[in-house]
């Protein structure tokens, strides 16, 4: 600031002497008893009071030219503040991976282009692909977090079909005109009441499944859930297949019995074997395809081949 560091204290002594000055004053006319007019004290007076007084304009025009320039200082001292948090922030932010991992070329829909000649030979003969990234063991908070996530969906599917019919009878009964029959506006709001109802049984929990596609749950937004739930750490599809192959109500989800084992074996090792579908089909337990393949795989398929390079390569690597 330009104003020295006296300022005040020199305004403070300014401010006594006028004081005492004017004390003066009043007690010399009190005083005074010959009054003289060449003797008049009052002209000085004032123009020492006028004096003062442009002297702490001049010092409130610098303080305000001063406190102009601290509020800029201010100003840009938040700005730089609010950018160094937002930049902090995005650092921070959790980027979904499923972005940067293969394939690499996705359009806007995260979908992938048809398969060239090599991917057809590497599923074919299941050849270990490098780039493609191990499945993380699913965890229980995972698996929970899918199960509300695929009802809250279901929910959003039942009750936004039902808000589409609502509207729909809501411009009826406002079209409705003196040509209108009292007994159709009537079935209109039963209808409409009816609607409500549903509505809030929805929201309950309470799903028709006649009302909401339940069978291969089509009506489930897996991309919202993998983006906005699991923050592109599951990709949509790995969603679909884990709820429809394992964590779907209607499967069932217990452990095995001896008798289950005994006819999955059974069925599977019959020449007239077609697709794990119609084995689930035929086993009679609520269960699906998926855990058919899955238990036969891991507790009743005995056939032992020789193991390749890529399975050592791959096993050495696990193991490390």
């Amino acid at each position: 600031m330009d104003v020295p560091s006296t300022s005040f204290a020199t305004l403070a002594n300014l401010e006594e002497q006028a004081e005492d000055g004017h004390n003066a004053i009043y007690s010399a006319s009190e005083d005074f008893l010959g009054y003289d007019e060449s003797d008049d004290p009052y002209p000085e007076l004032l123009g020492f009071v006028e004096a003062q007084i442009e002297f702490c304009d001049q010092f409130l025009i610098r303080i305000g030219e001063a406190r102009k320039r601290l509020a800029e200082k201010k100003a840009i001292l938040e700005k730089k503040a609010e950018h160094e948090r937002l930049s902090g922030a995005l650092a921070k932010a959790k980027v979904p991976v499923i972005q940067y991992l293969p394939p690499y070329f996705k359009d806007e829909n995260m979908m992938c282009p048809p398969q060239n000649e090599e991917a057809k030979h590497k599923l074919q003969y299941t050849t270990y692909d490098p780039l493609i990234k191990e499945d993380k063991k699913w965890t229980p908070q995972e698996l929970r977090m899918l199960r509300e996530a695929v009802k809250e969906s279901v929910i959003h599917a039942g009750v936004q079909k039902f808000i589409d019919k609502k509207d729909v009878l809501r411009s009826k009964l406002q079209r409705a005109g003196v040509d209108t029959a009292p007994e159709e506006i009537v079935a209109w709001k039963e209808e409409l009441e009816a609607i409500n109802r549903k509505i809030q049984h929805y929201r309950n929990g309470i799903v028709d499944s006649q009302q909401v596609d339940v069978i291969d749950y089509s009506c489930v937004d897996w991309l919202k859930i993998s983006t906005i739930e699991f923050k592109g750490s599951r990709s949509a599809a790995t969603l679909r297949y884990k709820w429809l192959n394992e964590q779907c109500p209607r499967w069932n989800s217990g452990p095995w019995t001896k008798e289950e084992l005994e006819k999955l074996k059974e069925y599977r090792e019959d020449p007239s074997f077609t697709s794990w579908a119609a084995l689930a089909k035929k086993l009679q337990t609520q269960r699906s395809p998926y855990q058919c393949f899955e238990r036969y795989r891991s507790d009743l398929y005995n056939k032992s081949k020789d193991w390749t390079k890529e399975e050592d390569d791959r096993l050495i690597a696990l193991v490390k």
